[in-house]
């Protein structure tokens, strides 16, 4: 089943690969960085995540749309 509303799991990641913003509403990620995970069914669909970068402290230094894992091997 799909999810239509609201945001999906909410869960810490290590980025397993990195990714360059294409666009203002996405961020940069670097392999390793920490990530919170807001939303991992962005617009209802599966492929795009909401994170936010987690610094050393525990604290956001950023937020952003990247590509999950499986979408972004897709492309």
């Amino acid at each position: 089943m799909i999810q239509t509303a609201g945001a999906g799991d909410h869960f810490y990641v290590r980025a397993h690969f990195s990714y360059e913003a294409e666009n203002q509403n996405e961020i940069s990620i670097a392999h390793g960085d920490l990530l919170l995970v807001e939303n991992s069914l962005l617009y209802g669909q599966i492929g795009k995540w909401y994170v936010s970068k987690i610094d050393e402290r525990g604290n956001k230094v950023g937020s952003g749309i990247v590509p999950s894992r499986n979408k972004y091997v897709w492309i």
